[in-house]
């Protein structure tokens, strides 16, 4: 892999990983943040498997987070943990999506 295509898929990592949002509570990716991971894949970033399976942990640590938070009656602080996690798994769904079709 180059220096460039190294720093294309840390940038990708970083943006799925990053889980912006509209607001805190909205589990939808922002369009920008949509835009940039279809021009990073376009510029030809991929993740590795292991860059996936981090992820994957942490949206199911996020998830878990957001339960301890509701059973703790943290109730806002659960649907910002409820949302990031919904955000990072609808980004990386979107990834996934983008790089099995066969226009990718």
């Amino acid at each position: 892999m180059s220096g460039n295509e190294e720093e294309a898929a840390a940038n990708l990592y970083k943006l799925i990983e990053s889980c912006a949002g509209k607001n805190q509570c909205d589990p939808a990716p922002t369009p920008d943040s949509q835009l940039e991971l279809s021009n990073l894949i376009a510029a030809g970033a991929r993740l590795s498997p292991e860059q996936i399976s981090n992820l994957r942990k942490i949206v199911q640590a996020r998830s878990d987070t957001a339960s301890e938070e509701y059973r703790a009656g943290d109730l806002n602080w659960s649907y910002e943990s409820h949302a990031n996690s919904e955000r990072t798994q609808a980004l990386l769904d979107a990834y996934l999506d983008k790089i099995s079709s066969p226009s990718s």
